[in-house]
This record gives structure tokens, C-alpha cells and sequence, in this order.
């Protein structure tokens, strides 16, 4: 099981395991309750006035709903104040909502799993909401915050995948973590002057969103804040933000000095970081796939955790001098990557660094003496593939080294002298794709013009033939040879 998947079943125990135990203490606490039904309503009386607080009957109320603001029971007129944890979770007939002017509290999960609600009326007197209000209403189109609700709660829209306007007031301080995860659908937002803070992954995966501005208020952005989000060319904050900054769409500190997020939807494939740069923060690239090329200035001390996962375009990685650690999960699913080369700098590379990058063929190192590194590094790599190539006179060393020992075959860079002939020999013709020239059991590639590969294998006998999916140019590479190939329909 791979981390993303791992960690998104770990999350959804957790939330089913809250969710469970809401509910029974939510249902032990109404126990306690003196209540009254009125048109499949069940409205709790609050203690010491005549308040009440309303609930579903149960979770077959469907269709229409108005809450009202007063409610009779008897000769008693209750004044409707609130709407209760879980009120309405799982009324999956539910369509449409019209809450009455005087409601001034939404409590959590209130609307939770309501797939088929698709708008809702909140008046100008609600004012405290809490979180998950609107969780997994996937129907839901449009909603209008209220002015005087100051925060927006963890995971209040999550997976309202049909969301596509949102109205924020001027009077919302906080957008909570996860917050808006999973609104695919929405295409824009405006984020308030007065929001101080951005929780973490609070617009993750919202994959219609185009561009962010972030205004000068906020002091805080969680991780990953608007990761996966696919669609996103450009982030800009205001100039006179004290905590952030942008430069070409990418998001910085304010003094450019560690990389926080590149949007995952900028076209351009080649991106040098800029040389102000001494930290690359974590999960700065998080799957930005489109990129081919980064450059790594030699200021840079520090690639934080997830920082280029999931960058399956990435060909090439050279760790310049300077940099002192790489973290966990730095490279992770770079499956596109043929050669890393690191500096003698680096005195530490996370568990996972690695994992996953299927494609590597070369790994340059520059130690005199072999870093210690868990086999955990390269989880998920056979070691057997790649050639790793050392300082002069250290071969002996990594031959004896735990981990490095591992790899196909290991080289001293004073072993290469001048180019060695380039014996690989490749053409097209029919549709297939004839490679020869290697030593027998020697693993070569073949990429597309973008950088994908398309084929990777062993050639028993020093010769391999394929097909190839269509007409165009490809690059075979065997060890450090490489050779090009059009493939041409005749006509």
C-alpha cells in the first residue's frame, strides 16, 4: 500500500471512529432532554428558557424543509435556536433547506452526508457554525456564509464535489484544515481581508480552481493548502502581506527564502528556483507532474518531506553543495527519473527519500566515506537496476557498505576516462522498435519526447525488439548511452 493510500485509510478510520463516538455521546446528552415532535421535526428543549434546539425525526425526512423560527407545543411557543450535531446526517432525500431568520447556531456535522441536498438559506442571525457542517453534500451548488460567522470549520465543505460559488463574509477570520477538500467543481474563491489563517490541505484536490489570492491579512498557511489542486496556474499574494509572498504564481515566505507551494496546474515543464532559496519546503512539488526539470540553487540547505512527490516527470535531479538534508518522502513516485547526483554536503536522507522512483538507472554520490542510510531510502526500488558511482579510490568502501553494496554494479568516477563508444544501436521500422548493441542481461528504457517512459527491460541476449504505440521520435538509453528514433508511417 503506498503512503497516500495508507494515509487516506488511516484518516477515514479516524473519522469514522469520531463520528461513532459523537454520535453516542450526542445521543446520550439528548437522552437526557425533554423533547417534542412537530412535523417530523424533533425539536430538544433547552434548559431554563424556552429555547429548543432541532432535529430530524429520522433520517427519512426527504424533500423541502423549512426550520422554523418559533415552534408550538401546547400552549408553549419555543423560540428554534439552534441546529444540533448531526441533526440531518445521513437524510440522503433531503433536497433543499430554508432556515428561518433567529437560528443562530449550526453545529457540527449538522448536514453531514446529505448526497442529495442541493441548496440551502442561512440567515443573517446565524452567527457560530461548527465543523463539517456540510461534509459529503456532494449535490450541493451554492451556499452563502452569513456575515458575522468568523470562522469556517475543519472540513465544512469536504467533498462537496458539485460546490461551485461560495460566498465568504468579510467577517470570517479562519478557513479550517480541509475545510473545502474535494470541491472539485469550484472554479474560484475569494478569500476575505480579514482571514489570518489557512489550515492545512483547506482547498486540497479542489481541481477547478484556477488562481488564489491571498490578501494581506494572513499569517498562516497549513501544508499542503491547496495541493491537488490540478488546475491551479497561480497563486498571488499581496505586497504587503508580512508573512508571504509569490513570484511567477509560486508561493514563498516573505523573504523568498524557503519555496512553499508550486501550483500543480503551471505549464511550463523547466522551473529554476530562485537563488534566494535556502529551504525547499515540504511538499512544495507535491505531484507536480508537468515539471521535467528543476534547478536547485547551491543555497539551498534543506529539501523538506514530500517536497517533490510524486513529480513522475522529473528526468534528472542534481542535489548541488550546500544542501545538508534531504527529508522523508523527498522524491517519493518520481517514477520518470533516471539519474540523481548528490553532493558530499548532504549528511542525512530521510526513510522513503526515494521510494518508488522505478525508473532510476544512476545514482551519483559524492561522500568519501558511504552516508549511512536505511535500506528504507530506496523502498520499493530493486537496487539491482541502478548503477551507483562514487569518488575516485572509494569503490572498495561501498562495495562493503550496508545499502550500497546493494546496487547492479558500482563505479569509480576515475574508471571513466574518456567517453567509452557508444555500442547501442536502435531503429524503427513496421511499427516495432529494434534495439541491439547491449550486454546480454543489460536493462535499457525507452521515453517518449515528454519524458515518459514507455518501456523498461532487460535485453538477454544483448537485443530486445518491441512495438511502439505510434508514430514519433523516442529516446532509448542503456547505462550512460542513449541514442534517438523516429518512428515514421510511410506514405
Amino acid at each position: 500500500m503506498n503512503k497516500r493510500a495508507f494515509m487516506l485509510q488511516t484518516t477515514f478510520r479516524k473519522r469514522v471512529l469520531l463520528l461513532f463516538t459523537a454520535l453516542l455521546l450526542a445521543a446520550t446528552a439528548m437522552q437526557a432532554q425533554t423533547y417534542f415532535t412537530v412535523d417530523g421535526l424533533r425539536y430538544y428543549v433547552n434548559a431554563g428558557n424556552n429555547t429548543a434546539t432541532v432535529y430530524a425525526e429520522n433520517s427519512s425526512i426527504s424533500g423541502d424543509i423549512t426550520i422554523p423560527s418559533t415552534v408550538m407545543n401546547g400552549d408553549v411557543t419555543y423560540t428554534v435556536t439552534g441546529i444540533g450535531e448531526f441533526a440531518f446526517t445521513y437524510c440522503s432525500g433531503l433536497t433543499s433547506v430554508t432556515i428561518a431568520d433567529g437560528v443562530t447556531s449550526i453545529a457540527e456535522r449538522a448536514f453531514g452526508d446529505c448526497s442529495s441536498l442541493t441548496s440551502i438559506t442561512i440567515p443573517e442571525s446565524v452567527t457560530n457554525t461548527g465543523g463539517a457542517v456540510f461534509y459529503m453534500c456532494s449535490s450541493l451548488v451554492s451556499v452563502t456564509i452569513p456575515d458575522g460567522v468568523t470562522s469556517i470549520g475543519n472540513w465544512f465543505f469536504w467533498g462537496c464535489s458539485s460546490l461551485a460559488s461560495v460566498t465568504i463574509p468579510e467577517s470570517v477570520t479562519s478557513i479550517g484544515s480541509e475545510a473545502f477538500y474535494g470541491c472539485s467543481g469550484l472554479t474560484s474563491v475569494i478569500i476575505p481581508e480579514n482571514v489570518t489563517s489557512i489550515g492545512n490541505e483547506a482547498f486540497l484536490s479542489c481541481r477547478g480552481l484556477t488562481s488564489v489570492t491571498i490578501p494581506e491579512s494572513v499569517r498562516s498557511i497549513g501544508r499542503r493548502a491547496f495541493g491537488g489542486c490540478t488546475g491551479l496556474t497561480g497563486i498571488t499574494v499581496a505586497s504587503g502581506n508580512p508573512s508571504y509572498s509569490s513570484e511567477a504564481g509560486v508561493l514563498f515566505d516573505k523573504n523568498k527564502a524557503t519555496i512553499l507551494q508550486y501550483p500543480e496546474g503551471k505549464a511550463d515543464n523547466r522551473y529554476v528556483i530562485p537563488g534566494s532559496v535556502t529551504s525547499i519546503g515540504e511538499s512544495a512539488f507535491f505531484y507536480c507532474n508537468v515539471l521535467t526539470s528543476v534547478t536547485i540553487p547551491e543555497g539551498v540547505k534543506n529539501i523538506g518531506e514530500n517536497a517533490f512527490y510524486g513529480c513522475s516527470g522529473l528526468t534528472s535531479v542534481t542535489i548541488p553543495d550546500g544542501v545538508t538534508s534531504i527529508d522523508e518522502y523527498a522524491f517519493d513516485r518520481c517514477t520518470g527519473l533516471t539519474s540523481v547526483t548528490i553532493s558530499e554536503s548532504v549528511t542525512s536522507i530521510g526513510d522513503y527519500a526515494f521510494e518508488s522512483c522505478t525508473g532510476l538507472q544512476s545514482f551519483e554520490v559524492k561522500w568519501a566515506e558511504p552516508l549511512a542510510v536505511s535500506p528504507a531510502v530506496f523502498d520499493d526500488i530493486d537496487l539491482n537496476m541502478i548503477e551507483l558511482i562514487v569518488p575516485a579510490g572509494t569503490k572498495d568502501k561501498y562495495q562493503r557498505a550496508s545499502v550500497w553494496r546493494d546496487f547492479r554494479e558500482i563505479n569509480s568516477t576515475s574508471t571513466l576516462g574518456a567517453p567509452a563508444a557508444n555500442t547501442l544501436r536502435a531503429y524503427a521500422g513496421g511499427g516495432m522498435l529494434h534495439v541491439s548493441g547491449l550486454t546480454p542481461g543489460e536493462r535499457f528504457y525507452v521515453y517518449d519526447m515528454q519524458g515518459r517512459q514507455i518501456y523498461a527491460d532487460r535485453a538477454a541476449n544483448g537485443a530486445q525488439t518491441l512495438s511502439l504505440p505510434s508514430p514519433g521520435l523516442y529516446i532509448v538509453t542503456a547505462g550512460r548511452q542513449s541514442i534517438k528514433v523516429s518512428y515514421r508511417i510511410a506514405r
